[in-house]
């Protein structure tokens, strides 16, 4: 298996995974918060809308609404208890779908050339 057949394999089970784990999520239960007093569902599905985005921005592909999300899940971000300071749920996973997907198509979209190249130039991180 090549290093993009790899990094697409990868995406696309998390894909499916995320499909199984969030798509019956109610909007009163994306803010919940774990027993170990973990952040609602609702921040971790943004902060993983925040990661796709982070990473097609190191790319050169940075999204529209990359700002909207770095405020509400990037790096010093505070957690809040109010549900209107969050998208509702489905707006988030739809836009962690669409997130997602976008970086299936740009790792589709290259050859394994480029591959190595993105893993040289991030290879110290």
């Amino acid at each position: 298996m090549t290093h993009k057949e790899h990094l697409l394999y990868m995406l696309q089970v998390n894909m499916m995974m995320a499909h199984r784990l969030i798509d019956d999520i109610t909007d009163e239960e994306s803010m919940v918060r774990g027993k170990d007093n973990s952040n609602h569902i609702r921040w971790q599905i943004g902060h993983l809308i925040h990661c796709d985005h982070y990473a097609l921005s190191l790319l050169g592909r940075k999204p529209d609404d990359y700002d909207k999300y770095q405020k509400l899940y990037g790096g010093g971000s505070v957690l809040s208890e109010k549900t209107f300071d969050y998208p509702e749920i489905k707006e988030l996973r739809d836009e962690f779908y669409k997130s997602h997907q976008g970086m299936i198509d740009f790792i589709s979209g290259i050859d394994e050339a480029a591959v190595a190249k993105i893993r040289h130039k991030f290879s110290g991180l």
